[in-house]
This record gives C-alpha cells, structure tokens and sequence, in this order.
C-alpha cells in the first residue's frame, strides 16, 4: 500500500474514533440529564427570551388600544413575533432529542438520541444565530425608541417648566400687589394710632426717661464720692515681688517642718479668715500685692464662688500717707468704692439717706460729701452692703498691713473677724506684723509667719542680683567655693528679713563696682548688722562726713513737710525746701511760672541727691526720666516704715541734731522760703 493512501485511512479511523468519542460523551449526558447540557441552558435562555418578549407585546397591545402605537413600535412587534416564532422553532427541536425519564432501555436510546442530536446539530446551530440576530435587531430598535421617548419627555419637561415660571411670576406679582396696599393701609392705621397715643403718653414717658437719667447720675455720684485722692497710692508704691519669688503661695504641698496653713486649699474651698504675719521687713505688703494681682488667685476663687458671681477688692493700709491711708474711714470707702462699682444697683438701699438727699433739691451738695465721709455713715452703710450681697454674689477681700492702721488695733481685728462671719459669702485675707494683739484676735485661724518660708526665696534674690554682676561672675569662677558661702552667708543672716537682704545686697553690689575681693564682701557682710534699727544706725554714721549734715537736714525737711497729717511729700516741693536759702531766694529773678521741663530737672537731682546723702532710706516714687510731666507729680516716701520708725527713736533723733552744726537752721523757714520761690 503505498503511503498516501495508508494516510488517508489513518486519517478516516482518526475520524471515526473521535466521533465515536462525542458520541459516546452524549450518551452519557442523556442517560444522566436526560437531555445535553449545552440544549439545557440553550432550553432555559430561549424560554426567558420569549417572556421578555410577550412582556414587550403585551404592553404595545395596550397602547394600540388607546390609538398610540408608533411606527417605531410596530417594527419592534414585528421583530419580536419573528423571535417568538423562532424559539418556538428551537424549543421545539430539542424537546425531540429529549430523553424520556421513564423509559425502559435508557442505555440504547440514550446512545441513539445522541446519533440524534449529531445530525440536527447544522439546523439547530442555524436557529441559534437567527435568534441571536433577531435579538441584537429588538435591543438596537429599543435603543432608539428609548432615546426617541427621553427626547420628547425633555420637551415635554421644559413647556410645564416655562408654564410654572410663568404662572409663578403673575403669583408674585400679585402677592407684591396685596403687601403693597396691606402696607399703605397699616402705615394709615399706625399713624393715626400713634397721634391718639402720643398725645397721652408723651407726657409720662419723658418722665420716666429723666426719672431713670436722675438716679443713674445719683448712682455715678455717690460711689464717685467714696473716691479719694491716693487711693491706689500704697498699692502702687509696694515694689513688685522678684521673679522667683512668691510661688510657693500657690503651691497645694506644705514646705515640710513649716507649719502654716495651706492658703491655695483656704482659697478654693476655705471660709472666714486667713492671717498672713511676719517681722518688719520680712515683704508681707510684696507677698499681699503679689497675692492681690496674681491672676491664680482669682482662679482659685472662682473654684470657691461656683456659679456665683465674685468680687475681689483689697486695701493696703498705710502708716506713713494720708488720713484716708491709716483709718478705718478710708478702708470701708475704698472697699465700697471697688464693691459698688461692680454693683451699682445696691447704691440705693446701701446708702438711702444720702439717696433721700441727693434726690431732694433743696440740700447742699457739699453737705451731702460731708455726711458721706463721716465714719459712723460709711459703717451703716457698709454692714448693708454686706448684709443685702445676694446669695449668687461672693467677695473676698485681702487687707495689708493692719499694724500700720491708725486707730484701736484690738478693735479693727474683731470689725474683721467679725465680717468674715457674718456670712458666708465673704472671707478675707488679711496681714500684720505678729502683734500681741493680734496672735490674740486671730488664734486658730488658718495663717502663715513669712519669714519661716522665703528661705528659697531670699536664696534666688541673692544669687539673682550678685550673679548679674559681671565682677562677680569672675570671682566665682576664680573661688566657686567661697562665692557660694557668701551668698549663704547672707541668707542665713537675714533670718527672714527681705528688706535687710535688698540693702546688704546694695552694699555688696557697691563693693562690686569698688573691685573688692570675695574676702572684702564678706568682710563687708560681717560689719553689716542683722537688726534693721541697728543697720540704719550704721548707715547713717558710716555715711560720707562730707554729706552728714546735708542727710540730717534732709531728714529733718522731709519730716516737717510730713507734718502732723503724715501726708505724701511732693518731690518738687521737697526740692525747693532743700534748696531754700535767702540766698538762693534773692538769686531768683521769678521769670514767670515753672515750666515741666525745669520741675522735672529738678525733680532729677532731687533723686540724685537723696541716694548719695540718705544711703536710701528716702525714695523717690513715681519717677520716669521718659515723661516729663509725670516727673512733675513724683512723690518722696521713706524705704520703709521701719525707716520712720528708726527716725523716731531717741537714738536716732540725737544723732541727727548732733549732725546739724548751724544753730540758724529751721525746716519751717525753708519750707517757707521754698514757697516764695514757686510763688515768683
């Protein structure tokens, strides 16, 4: 056989045996599914076809009812006819290749519906695709109706648009119409009411308005009256507290081994009285004002106050200023003043007679003022401010320096213990040197003694001031060690006394500039007393002999200008004392009134002059080389009222009249030539 031809056999039993393999493969799918796979799924796709079909006939029939079938719509019933047909067709043609379930002898009929569907494969194949163009025919036809519809409901869309617009438009227009003459008819109406109406009400309305004018302008007078020249003066003149200074007031631990009271706790949740003391000079009036100002004071108070409204005012009392400084009169104006300023509505029932008077037109004005500073009217007057406080209203109050109030001691202490229980909606914080008198009033009350806790910081103030010096900068790095004894040296002294501690370091500063070694300052230190008065004493008689009299005359000056009323000194006036001789009287020719620049000249060597010859225990306050009409209104003060105490002593008094070797000296006299001075 040659080899074409055994190929071609080869290829016929290829053939046979891979049609006996599909064969075979259907037999099995009829025998087990009782048709083929590929017929199922074709079965079950047709048969959805043709209910989408009917669905879509069905609802054109009832459009050609209503008359509204469109040639559009007609095609596509066409072609879904066609389709119905034709899968009738196919449904048809597999059903016959079907196998009966209940058949006998399923093995040969399965093997001949399977010889079955080998020959019909061609004419269901060609069904097949006839459908499947009959479908791709109905989705393009539907397409372009449903772009047909959408198009035609968008015009349809924007006539009922334009239709409402318009309709809209003649609505407003209407409504605009009718608010119009609703509006006119109103205006009509309104005034003609408001002619009636006015005619009777005009009468009492002024009335009222200057009734509610008059006793706002009572209101602003009275508490105006309870102000007083100087009433901020105490406070102001305190030096403010060093920058490291003072924290520990706030903190919630003790310092261990002190015992003192814990005033943050006393602030939040405390009631009544706490008493802050200490020694001359320890900064209980620096600690108040550092206390007053702090902005976590009023923090702490408001966790106290709670939801009520609260008042912070304070005093600070004042030995060496005026009348209104030292009196139990100036503390109830002040707090009045503060209190009512924040309350003004209880002017009139905390002061009704003064209201009764300022209400009647008959009383003097100046009568008025008198009654009002009288102490017996600023009592009553304050017992109602505190007994009418509301419930939603707190106060508390800090008052410095109680020691230095000028009156019965033993009776301001009871008016104060007395007011912190009178209510509970004050409590007050009040401080003094450690009186008999009042370790007597105030025991068991909360408290601290100051100079048992500014160990620290009398430490930091000391190391603060010697550490800004260049000069000692380099002695510490040459002598660490002894650097740092010294400053302990001086902490140590001091025993709590921050005044002594800011003229120690004065003098050391001094030594500084003098380019003394470490042990020259602390030789300087030695020499120091601890005691003030002592201290004083060693100042005046170590001062420069050339200035001794000039600072004995100074002192002298200053005290009679003082005079009985202990009132503040006018650096100005001061001056021109200092200076006021006949000679210096006859030298002045008087061309015309004193200009700011030339007071604030002289007002400069006034400063001057009293730090070389008084060693500073005379201060200038108020003072700024920057402003010269302030410059005009400095005032003279002592350091401190241990300074005014000293002076008062015998000791010191001896001394300064020994200092004075003219016996023509009179202050009252200079004082006086100082005024024939200012009046040329």
């Amino acid at each position: 056989m040659d080899p074409l031809s055994a190929l071609d056999i080869a290829a016929a039993v290829a053939q046979l045996v891979q049609f006996g393999g599909s064969l075979v493969s259907k037999s099995q799918q009829l025998y087990k599914h009782g048709a083929l796979l590929d017929h199922i799924e074709c079965g079950n796709a047709t048969r959805r076809l043709i209910e989408l079909t009917n669905g879509v006939r069905s609802s054109w029939r009832e459009l050609e009812r209503l008359g509204d079938l469109s040639p559009d719509a007609k095609a596509l019933e066409t072609i879904c006819c066609v389709c119905v047909k034709l899968s009738g067709e196919l449904l048809s043609r597999l059903e016959k290749v079907r196998l009966d379930e209940k058949s006998t002898s399923r093995k040969w009929k399965s093997f001949r519906q399977a010889l079955k569907t080998v020959c019909m494969k061609d004419g269901v194949d060609s069904l097949a695709r006839r459908i499947a163009d009959c479908r791709e025919e109905l989705n393009s036809h539907l397409i372009v109706s449903i772009r047909k519809k959408a198009g035609a409901l968008l015009l349809r869309q924007d006539e009922v648009i334009s239709s409402l617009n318009e309709y809209a438009s003649k609505s407003i227009a209407a409504l605009l119409e009718t608010r119009t003459l609703i509006r006119e008819d109103l205006l009509n109406h309104r005034d003609h009411i408001f002619r009636k109406t006015t005619e009777n009400a005009s009468s009492t309305q002024s009335s009222t308005l200057l009734a509610i004018s008059e006793a706002q302008t009572i209101e602003v007078e009275i508490v105006q009256n309870l102000h007083f020249t100087m009433i901020d003066d105490r406070h102001d003149a305190i030096p403010e507290a060093h920058r490291r200074t003072f924290r520990w007031i706030f903190d919630e631990n003790r310092k261990e081994g002190c015992p003192w009271s814990n005033f943050a706790e006393w602030l939040r949740t405390g009631s009544g009285l706490y008493w802050i003391n200490g020694k001359a000079g320890s900064g209980k009036s620096t600690l108040m004002r550092y206390i007053f100002n702090n902005a976590k004071t009023r923090q702490q108070l408001n966790y106290w106050a709670g939801e009520s409204s609260l008042d912070i005012s304070g005093f600070f009392f004042w030995n060496s200023g005026s009348p209104m400084q030292r009196s139990q009169a100036g503390l109830l104006k002040s707090l009045l003043f503060q209190g009512l300023q924040q309350q003004p509505n209880l002017v009139r029932v905390v002061f009704p007679e003064e209201w009764a008077m300022y209400s009647s037109s008959t009383v003097n004005r100046t009568k008025i003022r008198d009654h009002l500073y009288s102490l017996s009217a600023l009592q009553k007057a304050f017992k109602r401010w505190i007994d009418l406080l509301p419930s939603s209203s707190k106060v508390c109050f800090f008052i410095d320096g109680l020691d230095e109030y000028e009156g019965d001691h033993e009776e301001i202490a009871e008016f104060f213990k007395g007011l912190s229980s009178r209510t509970s909606n004050v409590k007050l914080c009040v401080s003094s040197r450690p009186w008999v008198v009042f370790d007597d009033a105030f025991k068991g009350i909360p408290m601290l003694r100051l100079q048992d806790l500014t160990f620290s910081d009398i430490q930091a103030y000391v190391f603060d001031k010697l550490e800004g010096h260049e000069r000692m900068r380099l002695l510490k790095d040459a002598e660490p060690g002894h650097a740092a004894e010294l400053v302990n040296e001086v902490v140590t002294k001091a025993s709590g006394v921050f005044l002594w501690v800011t003229l120690v370091v004065k003098s050391l500063l001094n030594g500084l500039r003098n380019r003394d070694c470490i042990d020259d300052l602390r030789r300087r230190l030695s020499e120091l007393p601890s005691d003030l008065d002592k201290f004083y004493m060693h100042m005046l008689n170590h001062a420069d002999p050339l200035y001794r009299e000039q600072a004995a005359r100074t002192f002298r000056i200053f005290e009679t200008l003082m005079g009985s009323s202990l009132r503040n000194v006018s650096a100005l006036k001061f001056q021109l004392a200092l200076k006021g001789t006949f000679q210096n009287m006859l030298l002045d020719e008087g061309g015309g009134p004193m200009g700011y620049d030339e007071a604030s000249s002289r007002i400069q060597q006034l400063d001057i002059y009293l730090k070389s010859r008084c060693g500073g225990l005379l201060e200038l306050h108020g003072f700024d080389h920057a402003s010269v009409v302030l410059n005009c209104y400095s005032t003279v003060h002592f350091l401190h009222r241990t300074v005014k105490d000293f002076l008062d002593t015998a000791r010191a008094r001896v001394l300064i009249s020994a200092a004075i070797t003219s016996p023509d000296f009179d202050p009252n006299l200079s004082i006086a030539i100082s005024w024939v001075i200012m009046i040329k």
